[in-house]
């Protein structure tokens, strides 16, 4: 009797790394190179709203929410049904990618598959993040550790904005790495621009790794749930606020709400509806100082709408202040000036710091 071949399991890569390293320009980078493999896309993000579903829409993937944080610190029944879920249709995909958010431990999720009958059908093809070069050496206290540990648990490590560095900043950053995960190949890029070829589908990853792990768990909630939720466990906490309009924002109103920001929000992403580029969405990213606003694509079928999430700690996400600071910038004119040039994108990209 001739027993057939077992079939061939589904490969998974996950790409991670902390708030602002630049995951999404990875990933688009990596959607757009129109691989030539059906491929489905696990995109979970941080706040009510998911921005990186926005931005990472693609016709050629398919491209799948997982609700609000549900991987950011933990892995529930969620993620194993999607997967499974997705494997068991009548056209399962050739790879899954999964973009967990900044705060997660990419631990949990190999764990979870491996503990799970998805063992059977998945296997963890590489764990790549992406890391701020520039930020790295400022990180302290729990926030360094989980950064630490994401790098850790990678088989590919990404050395994001090289540009913002010295070759000596730069060399330090990677000696430092280095000694965090030796067996890694480590990438030194600007905007995430590293060979896809070398990233997905190499097998690379040791799942064995993910068990060696212990740390506090990361846990994030809207400002408006935090009174529910207790934390004893030295957890890190994040909070997010959320704004939305469908009403077109001139890009001059949207950089004085972002410049006049509290300095300790580090965080914020949206898809923008702009005044001067009503019939794309603009990109835009903060992070500390640092912010761009990037042409993306034309809205189509969509409706047109401005749509921003902004993540701190407990201490720095204060709704009162932020709506404030809103409603006092992002409205309607009243009347045009006509004679005060206009602020422009130039070749798809603009930008600045908030804080001099």
């Amino acid at each position: 009797m001739v027993v057939p071949p077992p079939t061939p399991k589904i490969p998974l890569t996950i790409v991670t790394g902390y708030l602002g390293a630049g995951k999404t320009t990875l990933m688009n980078r990596i959607l757009n190179k129109k691989l030539a493999m059906d491929m489905a896309i696990l995109v979970n993000d941080f706040g009510s709203i998911n921005i990186d579903e926005k931005i990472l829409m693609n016709d050629d993937y398919r491209t799948i929410r997982l609700s609000n944080g549900r991987i950011y610190y933990s892995v529930g029944n969620e993620l194993i049904n999607t997967i499974s879920t997705i494997i068991k249709s009548e056209s399962p995909p050739d790879h899954i990618l999964v973009e967990a958010s900044g705060v997660s431990d990419p631990a949990q999720i190999v764990i979870a598959i491996n503990r799970s009958l998805l063992r059977n059908d998945v296997s963890i093809d590489s764990i790549i993040v992406v890391v701020d070069s520039q930020q790295f050496i400022h990180h302290t206290g729990t926030t360094k550790s989980l950064v630490h540990e994401q790098i850790r648990l990678a088989d590919v490590v990404i050395l994001n904005k090289s540009d913002l560095l010295t070759k000596a900043e730069m060399a330090n950053v990677r000696t430092q790495v280095e000694a965090i995960v030796n067996k890694a190949r480590i990438f030194e890029a600007q905007e995430a621009d590293v060979p896809i070829e070398v990233l997905i589908s190499t097998g690379t990853y040791n799942p064995q790794t993910a068990f060696d792990t212990s740390r506090p768990g990361v846990h994030a909630h809207s400002v408006d749930e935090l009174d529910k939720y207790e934390h004893n466990d030295h957890s890190i906490v994040f909070a997010t606020w959320a704004y939305e309009t469908d009403q077109a924002l001139p890009i001059e109103q949207i950089k004085n709400a972002l410049n006049n920001l509290p300095e300790l929000i580090f965080r914020a992403k949206g898809v923008l509806y702009i005044e001067e580029m009503p019939n794309v969405q603009v990109e835009m990213q903060l992070v500390g100082n640092r912010v761009s606003l990037k042409e993306g694509k034309p809205w189509k079928d969509k409706t047109p709408k401005t749509s921003i999430v902004i993540i701190g700690d407990t201490d720095t996400i204060d709704k009162q202040q932020l709506g404030t600071i809103f409603d006092k910038y992002l409205k309607p004119a009243t009347s045009k000036n006509e004679t005060k040039p206009k602020e422009k994108i130039e070749d798809g990209i603009m930008r600045w710091l908030r804080i001099k």
